[in-house]
This record gives C-alpha cells, structure tokens and sequence, in this order.
C-alpha cells in the first residue's frame, strides 16, 4: 500500500475511465516503489564512497607516515629537468638541511653534475631503465661551505603514467658511510696484524735457526764426554745420572727448536713432503721402542695392537713426527697409565689410535688445541709451547687425512688420525690456515 487515489464522484465515471485511472494507480505505486529502492541504493552507494574514501586517506597517511620516516633517503623528480616535488628528512639530512621543492636538482645540487648523477638521471628519464649503484662516493657541499663525504647504496626508479609516459623518476639513497669505513680500519688492521704476523714467523724462524745450531754440537759433545769417561773409568753412577738428564733436557729442547722451525716452515709453505712406501703398524714399533725408557719413567707401558700390516705411500719422516707428537702427550698428561696404540687398515685408509687414560680434555677445548700456541692445560704444570697437535694436524692434511679427538676430563684421551693409502697431496706442501692466499690470519 503506497497511498490513496480520491475521487468526488467515482459512481457517475464510465467504466473504461476507471480502468485507466486505475492502470494510472498502478503505474503511480510502481514508481513510488522504485523511487524508494533508488534511494535506499545512493544510500548504500554513498555510505560505501565514504568507507572508500576513508580508507585511502588512512592508507595516503600510512604512506606518508613510511615516507617521512624510512630510514633511506627518498627524492620524488619530475619532469625531464628532475624537479623536486618532495623529499623526505632522511634526505633533508643527507643534503644538508634543505628541501628545495619546485627547483631542478640541477640547480640546487650542481655538485652532483659534475660527479655524473646528473647524466645518470637524464639516462633513467630517457630511457626508462632503472639503474643502481652500491657504496658510491658522493660529495654534497653544505650550508656553511663544507663538503660531506658519504658513501651510499642507491638506485634511480622511472615513474610512468597510466599511459607509459615517462613522469619522473625516484632517487632512492642508504647511507653507508659508516660500514665502508668501517671495514676500511678493518682492512687496514688486518694488513698492520698481517705484517705482524709476518714479523713474528720471520723472528721465529730466524731464532730456531740460531738455537738449532749449537744443539747439535753440545749433543756430540755431551756423548764424547760419555765415551772419555767410560773409557777412563770415570764414569760412575752420580756422573751417568747427570749426563743422562743433560741429554735428556738437550733432546727435549731440539724438539722444541723443530717444532718452531716446523711452524716456520709450514707459515712459509715450505713443508716438503717425500713420499715412500712406509708400514705404518712397524713405524709404530720403531716409535714405541724410542719411547719406552721415557715411558718407564713416567709408570706407563706402551700397548701395541697392530697384528697385521698396514702399507701406504706417505711422508715417513713426517708421519713419524705425528705418532712421536700423540705418544709423548699421551706418556706426558697419562703418567701411571697404560697407553694404547692402534694400527689398522679400513677400506683405502689407514686408521692411527692413541689412546691414553690421564687427565682428559674439557669439551669447550677440544676445538682449539689443534691451533697454533694452544694449550688446554696449565703450561706451569706442564711444558712445551703448544704447537705439537698443531703441527700433527698440518701433516696429516698434507697427506689428505683427518686427525680427531674425543675426551671427558678425568677420562683420558682418544687421538684418531685417517689418512688414504694413497694420498694426493695439492704440490706435497703443507698450506696453513691464515696464509697470504687466501687473505686470512689465524
């Protein structure tokens, strides 16, 4: 029901008049009715304008808020003359406290012309290809007639119109000036601990040279000694004593010579390898029997376990400094121990054990008693330099091989060195860690 059609006098209208006022009626109800949903409809529409419209302008704010607030510089240019249209204060800061909206960049940063930004711009516009740059040097002149130096990450972003036209472009800037000169003292520190470096290896190589030289004769003098004694009956229980512990000192210090001259050596990449034919299970023999009065001093016995033979083609010599290196540690840190020592062949390599029972190795040390001078126990209470495991790792990664630990303390040691049968070593030199090649000091 949308309303009422009042007539004064309906009886006397003739039938065919009161069906078109009728028909009119109708046609009358019809639009009231569509009237009303077309109301209700720009109601609807306008109330969805008015959501729409709120949300771009809270989505204009948060653009303008992540504008003026990111942490890289940003320079909206229009135009083939780059005028500025905005910018944000990280550029402001950037530039040297200036906005200069409306004016080409040209004419508010000449500095830049001559630096080549300008032409790189002109290309970006003209071409529409973005381009980008990282860590340049760019030199802006500030208000008070000083010139800043800033290095920065940037990169130029055409701007097209709906029809593809060329609008502007985006300078995009990330300062970091910091972090080059940063690594710049990096660097330079680095080149100054790497002369260091060099310095310390060349006076360790000079001065294991100069302490080697009179070992050698003091040694032989020390066994002529021996022999004149003996010969003239002279040589009694006290003088043996004591020619036998000068000996003993006089040996233990040439190891330590050679293991500064092997540190040398190995720095300098001269750590030759001659490969030959060696059983490793008779080496271990050989070795034992040398270390069988010193590990009778000290309540250890040797315990051997190679029942078969195990043959491959390395350096003998070196290959013997490693097991005298893992037999002397583990006679020196086990005293009244057994110590065992394993040799056996798995697949195409080799597999070396020493194993001693003393007083083991704390977990957080495990990884750096391979390095240069490093300890994990008390050098007043127990001597040498440190270099010793270093100096078994070096040889067995010239040979190809791996050298391993295991240990709890109080639970002794595990020493494990695998090396191939037929080993490849890169040139037969030992490379160290920390060398000139590869630009790192360890």
């Amino acid at each position: 029901m949308h309303g009422v059609l009042a007539l004064p006098s309906a009886g006397e209208l003739e039938p065919e008049t009161l069906e078109v006022l009728r028909f009119l009626c109708e046609c009358a109800a019809t639009a009231l009715c569509n009237s009303e949903r077309v109301v209700k409809t720009a109601e609807r529409l306008t109330e969805r304008c008015r959501r729409v419209e709120r949300e771009l302008a809270s989505e204009r704010a948060l653009l303008h808020t992540i504008f003026m607030n990111a942490p890289v510089c940003i320079c909206v240019l229009r135009g083939p003359d780059h005028v500025v249209d905005r910018v944000n204060p990280t550029y402001v800061q950037l530039v040297g406290g200036s906005e200069h909206p409306g004016l080409p960049v040209r004419s508010v940063l000449p500095e830049l012309e001559e630096q080549g930004y300008i032409d790189l711009l002109d290309r970006v516009y003209r071409t529409g290809e973005a381009a980008s740059g990282t860590e340049m040097l760019a030199r802006f002149r500030q208000a008070d007639g000083t010139v800043k130096d800033v290095y920065f990450d940037f990169a130029y972003q055409p701007v097209r119109g709906e029809d593809g036209g060329m609008l502007g472009v985006i300078a995009f800037g990330f300062d970091v000036t910091e972090q080059v000169l940063a690594r710049r003292r990096l660097e330079h520190a680095l080149a100054d601990l790497r002369d260091a470096v060099a310095t310390r290896d060349e006076f360790l190589s000079i001065a294991s040279h100069e302490l080697k030289t009179p070992l050698t004769p003091l040694q032989l003098q020390l066994d002529s000694l021996r022999l004149l004694l003996d010969k003239e009956g002279a040589l009694d229980e006290r003088a043996a004593r004591k020619l036998e512990q000068a000996s003993r000192q006089t040996a233990r210090l040439t190891r330590l010579v050679e293991n500064l001259l092997d540190v040398s050596r190995i720095t300098r990449f001269r750590l030759e390898l001659e490969i030959e034919e060696v059983d490793l299970g008779e080496l271990i023999r050989e070795i034992a029997s040398r270390y069988a009065d010193e590990a009778h001093r000290a309540g250890c016995t040797l315990e051997i376990h190679a029942p078969s033979p195990v043959v491959g083609r390395w350096d003998r010599m070196r290959l013997e400094q490693v097991i005298s290196i893992l037999v002397s540690n583990a006679i020196k840190y086990g005293p009244g121990k057994p110590v065992e020592i394993r040799a056996e062949a798995r697949d195409d390599a080799a597999r070396l054990t020493v194993r001693d029972y003393g007083i083991g190795i704390a977990q957080a040390d495990l990884s750096r008693i391979f390095e240069r001078f490093e300890r994990a126990v008390s050098a007043r209470h127990y001597g040498g330099l440190g270099l010793g495991l270093y100096i078994a790792r070096q040889i067995v990664d010239a040979h190809s091989g791996s050298i391993g630990v295991s240990s709890e303390p109080g639970a002794g040691a595990t020493f494990t060195v695998v090396i191939p049968l037929e080993p490849k070593p890169a040139s037969g030199l030992v490379r160290a860690e920390g060398s000139p090649e590869n630009g790192e000091v360890s």
